[in-house]
């Protein structure tokens, strides 16, 4: 018994000198299925689940009349692949406004973190969010309505902008050009629970002056790219000092194991 209590000893302070400082963490790489919403040839919104009120989402590629227009019609040549799209069903920025209700865009997909890695469980994870927005059209004017494009993940605000600074003109390549991008947006995310996680593209487009469902005097469309989240697991591995500390355990044992049967 006493050599069985050594040698697992011995076993454990191995273990523990193998594991050495941070093996505790592990990369997992990308965890968005389609951030890139395929190709320019074959554009996809495969793998994210489509929610709406007005004009569908959709998947274009970036040689569409909405990516390739200026003013507040299109997104000025911003996207250089596939996008998605919100808002607007087809070509550019297109519609008068107050022919077309007040609507809510969405895409989303369930990111999920596992709850454990090749066996081990996992304790924590550390994120990081990053993708591409465009965010064009028509406002209201001064003390208008504002449409809202906004993203969200696990019910955290990632980012959110209004209409406010677009021309109440148009949509029009003659009309001026206000958009809002985020290029890249970039955000870390610290000390998540295992589990699942929303991540959430909205556009609101708002009713009239009166509050209405209909009429809006708002006109805008939000384009998206490049979407991903690198994830970093921390395991739930002891320390290399604990280990260490039960190897003198089990070694103290068998030495008093050793002296009782003297």
């Amino acid at each position: 018994m006493r050599t069985t209590y050594l040698r697992l000893a011995a076993a454990v302070v191995a273990l523990g000198i193998s594991l050495g400082a941070g093996a505790t963490t592990v990369a997992i790489g990308d965890v968005v299925a389609n951030g890139e919403f395929g190709t320019d040839a074959a554009p996809s919104l495969a793998g994210w689940t489509l929610g709406s009120t007005g004009a569908s989402p959709n998947a274009r590629a970036s040689t569409n009349a909405i990516n390739t227009v200026g003013g507040n019609s299109g997104f000025d040549s911003f996207f250089g692949s596939a996008f998605a799209v919100l808002g607007d069903e087809s070509d550019a920025i297109g519609g008068t406004p107050g022919g077309h209700e007040a609507a809510t865009n969405t895409i989303s997909q369930l990111i999920v973190l596992p709850e454990e890695i090749g066996g081990v469980d996992t304790t924590r994870y550390d994120i990081v969010v990053s993708f591409r927005t465009a965010f064009d059209g028509r406002g209201a004017g001064t003390g208008g309505p504002v449409d809202v494009f906004s993203a969200s993940f696990g019910g955290i605000a990632l980012f959110s902008q209004v209409s406010s600074p677009f021309p109440a003109c148009g949509p029009d390549p003659t009309c001026a050009n206000a958009q809002l991008e985020n290029n890249p947006f970039s955000a870390l995310i610290l000390g998540l629970a295992p589990g699942s996680y929303w991540l959430t593209f909205t556009l609101n487009e708002t009713g009239d002056d009166l509050g209405s469902e209909l009429a809006p005097l708002t006109n805008t469309a939000a384009g998206i790219d490049g979407i991903s989240i690198l994830a970093t697991a921390t395991l739930a591995v002891p320390e290399p000092g604990t280990l260490a500390l039960l190897g003198l355990a089990l070694a103290g044992l068998a030495s008093g194991r050793r002296r009782r049967a003297s």
